[in-house]
C-alpha cells in the first residue's frame, strides 16, 4: 500500500544521509573549498552512495509496503546515476589539478 508520509520520510532520510557523509568528511563548515576538498567530499558521497545501493537492492520488506518495488527501483536506477558521477569526479578533482600543472601520477603519489 502507498504511504505518501513514509515516501517523503524516505526522502528525508536520504537527503541526510548524503548531507551527513558530506559534513563529517570536514568536520565543519569551511570558508572556502578547494579542488581537492570537493573531490574528498565527492568520495565520501560515493561511498554512501554505493551504501544505499545495497539497501535499496536487498529489496527490505518494510519499505516495499509502504513505498512500493516500482519506486524504489526508481530511485535505485537515479541513485546508481548519481552515484557514478560521484565516483568518476572524485579521482579527477584529487589528481585532475595537479595533472595540468604537468605532474605524472609517480610524482602525486
Amino acid at each position: 500500500m502507498y504511504n505518501p508520509s513514509k515516501v517523503f520520510f524516505l526522502k528525508v532520510v536520504y537527503f541526510l544521509f548524503f548531507s551527513i557523509g558530506a559534513y563529517f568528511t570536514f568536520g565543519k563548515v569551511p570558508e572556502s573549498i578547494s579542488l581537492y576538498q570537493l573531490g574528498k567530499v565527492f568520495g565520501t558521497l560515493s561511498l554512501t552512495g554505493l551504501t544505499l545501493q545495497l539497501w535499496m537492492g536487498v529489496r527490505v520488506k518494510l519499505l516495499e509496503k509502504g513505498v512500493g518495488l516500482p519506486q524504489i527501483m526508481r530511485w535505485h536506477s537515479y541513485n546508481g546515476k548519481q552515484t557514478l558521477a560521484f565516483v568518476l569526479l572524485h579521482p579527477l578533482l584529487i589528481f585532475g589539478p595537479l595533472w595540468f600543472q604537468g605532474l605524472s601520477l609517480k610524482d602525486m603519489v
